[in-house]
């Protein structure tokens, strides 16, 4: 059964704004895996320290802790789109900015951390409005299948 015959065969990949939901979810994890990737690469070759990016890692990670618990509620509270929107764009901005840094050479492993803190920040209130924004797009009986 190829791809097309699934999405057609399944009422909810028919639903569009579920397709758009889905796929930018898909982009964005892959967004995050990159940088994960670019970030190990880049601080284990020009410091020769695993341990330093792995710290670099957690306090990516670090957002989780502090913010987490109350994310869902944000996301409860305000409108999910924009939350949505608005983080993606933060995200990438910082990707755009820690990018152009390192290719000019001119980023300071303190600037990663601080940047790679704030992609943290927004992956933290990305997650949980993403995911409670499903209902809002199909329908009750698909919503398993979501």
């Amino acid at each position: 059964m190829s791809l097309l015959q699934v999405v057609k065969n399944n009422a909810v990949l028919k639903n569009r704004n579920f397709r758009k939901l889905l796929v930018g979810n898909a982009v964005s994890q892959l967004g995050n895996w990159l940088f994960y990737l670019t970030i190990l690469y880049f601080i284990s070759s020009y410091t020769r320290s695993l341990s330093l990016a792995g710290f670099i890692l957690a306090i990516n990670i670090l957002p989780v802790l502090v913010f987490g618990p109350y994310a869902g509620g944000v996301a409860d509270q305000y409108n999910r789109k924009h939350i949505i929107v608005l983080c993606h764009l933060l995200i990438g901005l910082c990707s755009l900015i820690l990018g152009l840094r390192v290719l000019q050479e001119t980023s300071s492993y303190k600037e990663i951390m601080v940047i790679s803190f704030i992609m943290g920040v927004g992956t933290t209130f990305f997650k949980p409005a993403l995911r409670s924004s499903i209902p809002n797009v199909v329908k009750a009986d698909e919503l398993s299948r979501a």
